[in-house]
């Protein structure tokens, strides 16, 4: 990933909830590009630990704020930060929520109906955006809105206090959700749980089953998978049988998630066999 050298103010973002920062010292920012927290002071967002996610840059916000011509006649960014200077220099940050058009984002796009409101995330820089989660350091910063092309989409943009709950609350991480308990012997060609509700945005890694009761007896086999607001989910299909889980705290791992992996809040998700033998034995 690179720092930003140019300004990039989007032509129809629409916010109007500035706030003014202090500019860290020596430090360039660029318009339409996004800052951060670190250590009592604005700076780009650069990706690296421990940064607060503020804003997108609008502006200078002082009297020390413009850029200097003496220094250079030809600069492009808004502010720079100099603490020689009194009052030091102070960066305006546009903390609201807004619709960001056209942007490019990594990870392949297909079309609303798939992609609408899967999570957008900074990709390690102040200007790159992508669907795909970091590995370190993830940053939500919005949603896709509208998909224009596989590498194009408009983006809502959360506001401050809406991507720090999220980011918080684990969508920039993972989370454990509990789908109930089943009794093997229970098991039969509908069904097995229905309606339960999504409980935040996000995406399934993985599926997996633990064994709480050991199963024992000559039953047979049953593939259990996940299915979300009437769509299958590819993969995660869990093997559930005799021979694998007939030791008490067993974890039956599924296959691998390779589709329909995202889920806005409040989507219902359902545990269904695919193949399934009701005689079974605890």
């Amino acid at each position: 990933m690179t720092a930003s050298t140019t300004n990039s103010f989007p032509d129809n973002k629409r916010g109007v909830s500035d706030g003014s920062f202090t500019c860290k010292d020596a430090t360039s920012f660029y318009g339409g590009r996004w800052a951060s927290m670190l250590s009592g002071r604005a700076q780009p967002y650069a990706g690296a630990d421990g940064e607060v996610l503020l804003g997108i840059i609008t502006g200078n916000a002082g009297p020390n704020g413009q850029p200097s011509p003496v220094a250079s006649p030809t600069v492009t960014y808004v502010v720079r930060g100099d603490d020689a200077l009194s009052p030091k220099p102070a960066v305006r940050i546009d903390l609201g929520s807004f619709i960001l058009p056209a942007q490019a984002v990594s990870g392949t796009l297909t079309d609303d109906t798939t992609d609408f409101g899967k999570l957008v995330y900074l990709n390690a820089d102040d200007h790159t955006y992508t669907i795909t989660r970091p590995a370190t350091n993830a940053q939500v910063v919005g949603e896709i809105f509208k998909v224009t092309s596989a590498t194009v989409a408009d983006l809502f943009i959360y506001d401050f206090a809406t991507r720090q709950q999220v980011n918080r609350d684990g969508a920039g991480g993972q989370e454990l959700l509990y789908l109930g308990s089943v009794d093997c012997d229970t098991i039969t060609a509908a069904n097995v749980r229905t309606a339960i509700p999504m409980p935040y945005h996000g995406k399934f890694l993985s599926f997996f089953a633990m064994v709480d009761v050991a199963i024992a007896g000559a039953g047979g086999t049953a593939l259990l998978n996940l299915e979300i607001a009437g769509t299958d989910v590819t993969g995660g299909v869990v093997t559930v049988s005799t021979a694998a889980g007939g030791t008490k705290g067993t974890k039956l791992a599924g296959t691998a998630i390779t589709a329909r992996i995202g889920s806005p809040a409040q989507r219902a998700i359902t545990l269904k066999p695919m193949v399934s033998n009701s005689d079974w034995k605890l």
